[in-house]
């Protein structure tokens, strides 16, 4: 309870926490009691609903998750012993003031030239609004702005994602809010010129460039194995675009759901990728942070050796590439495959003659040959959605993108699942809580509050048996759920 009273003066600076911290003779008054010097204590908000809230009271326990929702919308951090070091560390930076007036220990400026644009200025069809927010939050985390501050630029285009969470999921907008406190602080994150977003005309420009070469090169990706490697190089570049920066830190599934491809043939593509000098890893992985990859501009690659036959059109764009071999038609081992996708594409790009598309594919006539024909068999011969769909159907690899989505959804929550059982097991002086028969459940379905609890929270005790983890019915429970369906 004196935890909930310190998260609550968060909330409400003058609320009196004494009554609520001291569990031997603290006391609070019920809405409606008598005050001491004349008058009563009067409910704020809609009569009825503050007697249904008291009425429930009787019947449902206060939600353990309470103070978690709390903690999201503002943080308190727990006081520094007298004899702490009050120095920040080195490389770091101390934080100052209290809940939505929490920023960095630094005057606040505004934002930089690059920021401010991409705060303000229209996305792009197609940008990622993710990206966009976090880089605009880092920003002004990193010039001494507070939540306070964040709110005012709300309706700006570049927190687009952000609006969308606060009005949905206010917990988790105020989470990427402490999230890019907690780097600015820890990292001392430099606001003016060194900033980590590349100018747009600068990625633009590499993008372009290395698209070219990769459109050129066609003998690179005619190899076995290469076509997984081209889509995700694509898949990089499109990330990287969206992110407006030539660095950035993936994990192979979710790049995989990007390339259209198997996360293991993502891993081996991002190594071949990198022997050659298509791409360079700056920072490994660790724990479950991904590892940090960055595009090499062209004249730095060593496939420069080979010489390349120009193929004589226009480079398409990492978009415009993706947005054709995302189909399920074009899947390995149960639609037609990389081959397949790579000769349709180049046969409407390059034009549908033999020797064109022998140049522009860099595989044998005899292979263009054959899949021609078997493209021509599902009438593949032109783009319609339709054909693409009734091949794939025909093939029975519909929805397999989809299904692997799905995966690496369950994956993800079955390890946070995991660890924070873990969590849970090692704390100290935690309460059971028991649902009695004929109570009200206090699951986070059946609160109203917008609350965002943990794995364990939501799913309950993680399935053991002999006293190890039980991962097959944790994922058979997880995979039941109505709440990680995946559309397609």
């Amino acid at each position: 309870m004196a935890q909930l009273a310190r998260q609550m003066r968060m909330h409400l600076p003058t609320l009196d926490i004494s009554p609520l911290a001291n569990a031997a003779t603290g006391a609070v008054r019920i809405p409606g009691s008598p005050h001491r010097e004349g008058g009563a204590a009067t409910p704020v908000g809609d009569p009825a609903y503050v007697d249904q809230q008291i009425a429930a009271m009787d019947t449902r326990p206060a939600p353990p998750e309470l103070a978690n929702w709390l903690s999201a919308l503002f943080p308190a951090t727990a006081e520094a012993p007298h004899h702490a070091d009050p120095r920040p560390a080195i490389g770091s930076m101390s934080l100052t003031g209290h809940g939505a007036a929490r920023r960095l220990s630094r005057a606040k400026v505004p934002l930089s030239r690059e920021s401010a644009a991409l705060l303000t200025e229209s996305l792009p069809r197609g940008a990622d609004r993710s990206a966009a927010a976090w880089t605009v939050l880092l920003a002004m985390a990193a010039s001494g702005w507070s939540w306070n501050d964040v709110l005012t630029q709300l309706n700006q285009p570049g927190l687009a994602r952000l609006r969308d969470d606060y009005h949905q999921r206010q917990p988790h907008a105020l989470n990427q809010w402490n999230k890019a406190l907690a780097m600015a602080a820890d990292t001392a994150w430099k606001r003016a010129d060194n900033e980590t977003t590349t100018a747009p005309a600068t990625v633009q420009t590499v993008i372009d460039a290395i698209s070219g070469k990769v459109h050129t090169q066609s003998h690179v990706w005619g190899r076995k194995g290469w076509a997984s490697a081209e889509r995700v190089l694509y898949a990089l570049m499109e990330l990287c675009l969206k992110a407006r920066t030539l660095t950035i830190d993936i994990d192979v599934r979710r790049l995989a759901e990007s390339a259209n491809v198997h996360y293991a043939t993502a891993a081996r593509a991002l190594h071949r990728l990198a022997a050659e000098g298509w791409i360079e890893r700056t920072a490994e992985s660790a724990g479950t942070k991904a590892a940090t990859w960055k595009l090499r501009a062209p004249g730095a690659a060593s496939s420069d050796c080979f010489t390349a036959t120009q193929v004589e059109s226009r480079p398409p764009s990492p978009t415009h590439r993706l947005r054709h071999c995302r189909h399920d038609v074009w899947v390995w081992r149960y639609g037609l495959g990389g081959v397949a996708e790579r000769i349709h594409f180049l046969r409407r790009v390059c034009g549908g003659d033999l020797p064109s598309l022998v140049i522009a594919t860099g595989y044998s006539p005899a292979t263009v040959s054959s899949w021609l024909r078997r493209l021509d068999s599902f009438n593949l011969a032109d783009s319609v959605d339709q054909a693409w769909d009734r091949t794939a159907s025909e093939l029975g690899c519909v929805g397999i993108m989809a299904a692997r989505t799905r995966a690496h959804l369950i994956d993800r929550l079955l390890h946070d699942w995991w660890n924070d059982e873990l969590a849970w097991r090692r704390k100290r002086g935690k309460r059971r809580y028991r649902q009695r028969k004929g109570t009200a459940r206090s699951d986070p379905e059946a609160l109203s509050l917008p609350i965002a609890v943990n794995a364990r929270t939501r799913y309950g005790k993680f399935p053991t048996q002999a006293g190890r983890a039980d991962y097959a019915t944790a994922r058979l429970q997880l995979t039941s759920s109505a709440s990680h369906k995946v559309v397609a």
